[in-house]
């Protein structure tokens, strides 16, 4: 999916699922603000907060849209947030953390009890994700991936990866957990349902243009 067909995508559901009216809103993950500042300038939420750990980015965004607030957050730690908000994003950015668990823990903190989240990943698991890792090789070679440096080195790992991905096995087994960020090989959506699913979060889930939506209320 291209950047504008998922930021149309974004900005559909949010039209159909939140009022904007008195609501805080907040970007979790944003970057240079880009989408940020886009929902905000269509649905001119009463509170706009953009929320990232990229300093430099963080630095643009600031120069880019005054009328914006932003902070500091790393995901992979335990965040206390002083601020609860109604509406809350979080898109291609959890395929990023290594703390997966304590990435969602944040994003749920940060939400109001009665508050809205979206949380977009890419499905890359089966044969999609089969496909998108071998264009990613074809395209830039494996050496040039640096991707498989990140995970414990194994005998055959490229290959056992890959027939992972074809029968539909769990590619997060590859993933040591790390405090740091990362590139989103051996990210695997459903450790998502499956948290969420044990912390008893109401959610619903669909995968759509090869990326995978969570709508938690």
């Amino acid at each position: 999916m291209s950047g504008k067909a998922m930021l149309n995508r974004i900005l559909d559901i949010l039209r159909m699922e939140v009022n904007f009216s008195g609501k805080s809103f907040a970007d979790v993950g944003c970057s240079t603000a880009y989408i940020t500042a886009v929902i905000v300038d269509e649905f001119k939420p009463d509170i706009a907060v953009g929320m990232d750990i990229h300093q430099p980015n963080l630095e643009l965004a600031k120069q880019r849209y005054p009328h914006i607030q932003f902070q500091t957050i790393n995901l992979n730690e335990d965040n206390k947030p002083e601020t609860q908000y109604d509406v809350l994003i979080c898109t291609e950015t959890l395929e990023h953390v290594g703390e997966l668990t304590t990435a969602i823990d944040n994003l749920i903190k940060l939400k109001k009890s009665q508050g809205f989240l979206l949380i977009l990943v890419p499905d890359e698991i089966g044969w999609l994700g089969f496909l998108r890792v071998l264009w990613r090789v074809i395209r830039y070679g494996y050496n040039a991936l640096n991707c498989f440096q990140e995970i414990p080195k194994q005998k055959f790992l490229f290959l056992k990866y890959m027939w992972s991905l074809l029968t539909g096995e769990r590619v997060s087994k590859y993933r040591n957990e790390r405090s740091h960020w990362c590139t989103h090989f051996g990210f695997d959506y459903r450790d998502i349902d499956d948290y969420l699913q044990v912390k008893n979060v109401d959610f619903y889930a669909y995968n759509k243009f090869g990326n995978r939506y969570y709508i938690v209320r």
